[in-house]
């Protein structure tokens, strides 16, 4: 399990990490030339994406599943997978339409904003076949031609942004970049398929699919309410440029929750094949994660709590302070979020998936109460009219409580617990951002310079925390990727 384990997680944590960087480079340029444009034309996509979830209900995580094991037909599963996911995208598109002619008819939404609605239904419809080979290479284990699709369509959809931004071009145009480039990685995932020997056959196994997604599929749409309604509620209550504010906010801090997401999916192929309750190796593999997870991500953590502002003007320019802040809050969600992620693949792996639905039901009850409460300016009674600091404020809360409850239904289902040490992890986290609040008090940090430098200043301090109370060793530190997916090391204990 450990070595295929630490191939896969390197190619998807590359994959990602580049695609994030590929993005955020991107978020950059259209921030500095098309801000209106760029707000509104990821209102649409959060729309869409809100619809589409009727083209996932579990059956992602249901081909991931299944296809992983020895004795199900990997083409067979690919065929009920596909015939599956082509049914439901014709559900999307049906829904998609239907609702955004109906904000149209009421004046919700003007005619630009259909337009690239539109457009956004065409990219989905080729993206959910796309992803449908994507998800199918994850669950064989084949994480490397997976992740190849990832960086091809992540860096042609980006050029194709950036070009597009210098010329200040419409949402409409902008939009086109994400068809063009899923187009071009669809035509190479069906060469991959065709490569590792999948072949259209008879879907055998459309009822084992269904019986397995149906718990899953309330969960998802729940999920992805939290995912893209606050941008969606933002977007109707406020200027475009609110919508830019926060989505820039949520494009960064989504830089370092890929991390979580390049896990999950080969994670659970993994889980899948073995018996994991009260498993001891299973446990240390999951604390290995835990722990490293934690090093690597709590730093930036601090960083962005203290000089979120400052960041954002440096990054996105003056007047972009809004979206420092609520970055700052955002960035709170980090850690639970990828600790969540975790768990949900243990839940998935035991046939818990009822178990998620409650925990995803609660988390969806704490982001809307507060998306309707604390974002909108008018017509709702006590609402705050926060904006995107209520979106953000909502959806941190949320996945705090949400992975608190996971983390105690996979205790109490498989008897395995967080990693013990983790309160140690957490006090040098404290203790690095009251450093860093300390500095701001005595330096003006601003420019990327003075980020940069207190940035390395922050990595120091809490290494070097961790290190005096021995979480972390010095043979450790240059191994720390490596060793949060090894899962045999007792030395992470």
């Amino acid at each position: 399990m450990g070595k295929l384990l630490v191939r896969n997680f390197t190619f998807k944590v590359s994959s990602q990490l580049l695609a994030a960087i590929m993005a955020f480079v991107s978020l950059l340029v259209m921030i500095r030339y098309v801000a209106d444009q760029y707000g509104l034309m990821i209102w649409a996509l959060a729309l869409v994406t809100l619809v589409n979830t009727v083209a996932d209900l579990g059956f992602n995580t249901a081909n991931l599943k299944f296809i992983s094991r020895e004795d199900h037909d990997r083409s067979a599963c690919f065929s009920t997978y596909m015939v599956i996911k082509l049914a439901l995208t014709g559900v999307m598109v049906l829904c998609t339409f239907i609702t955004v002619y109906s904000m149209r008819l009421t004046g919700a939404i003007d005619d630009e904003a259909v337009k690239v609605c539109l457009v956004f239904v065409i990219y989905q419809i080729i993206s959910n076949v796309q992803f449908a080979i994507y998800y199918t290479l994850d669950g064989m284990k084949l994480s490397g031609k997976s992740s190849i699709l990832t960086i091809v369509e992540c860096g042609i959809r980006n050029a194709v942004l950036i070009g597009m931004a210098l010329y200040e071009v419409n949402a409409t145009t902008l939009a086109n970049a994400y068809v063009i480039a899923t187009t071009i990685s669809l035509f190479l995932s069906f060469y991959m398929a065709h490569q590792v020997g999948l072949r259209p056959v008879k879907p055998k196994y459309l009822r084992e699919y269904t019986v397995f997604a149906l718990p899953l599929a309330a969960a998802l749409i729940l999920t992805a309410v939290v995912t893209n309604l606050d941008k969606v509620i933002v977007g109707l209550f406020y200027e475009s440029i609110e919508v830019t504010y926060y989505s820039t906010a949520v494009g960064l801090i989504a830089t370092f929750t890929a991390v979580g997401v390049s896990l999950n999916n080969v994670l659970l192929p993994h889980l899948s094949s073995r018996n994991i309750i009260r498993d001891r190796v299973t446990e240390r593999t999951l604390w290995g994660l835990e722990k490293g997870l934690c090093i690597l991500l709590l730093p930036f953590v601090a960083f962005f709590l203290v000089f979120g502002p400052q960041v954002a003007e440096t990054l996105f320019g003056p007047g972009f302070s809004p979206s420092g802040e609520m970055t700052a809050i955002l960035s709170i969600q980090i850690i639970p979020f990828v600790i969540a992620g975790i768990m949900t693949q243990v839940l998935y792996a035991i046939n818990r998936g009822i178990s998620y639905l409650r925990a995803s039901t609660i988390m969806c009850i704490i982001a809307v109460g507060g998306f309707l409460l604390l974002i909108p300016n008018t017509t709702i009674p006590f609402s705050q009219g926060w904006g995107g600091m209520g979106a953000a404020v909502s959806v941190s809360a949320a996945y705090i409580v949400f992975c608190i409850i996971l983390c105690w239904m996979v205790r109490r289902y498989t008897n395995i617990r967080l990693y013990p040490k983790l309160w140690r992890v957490f006090i040098a986290f404290v203790l690095s951002a009251l450093a860093l609040w300390g500095i701001g008090q005595v330096v003006d940090v601003s420019g990327f310079l003075w980020l940069a430098i207190v940035g390395f200043a922050c990595e120091a301090i809490f290494i070097g925390i961790l290190m005096a109370t021995k979480v972390l060793k010095v043979s450790e530190i240059k191994t720390v990727l490596r060793m949060f997916i090894k899962d045999e090391d007792d030395r992470i204990a």
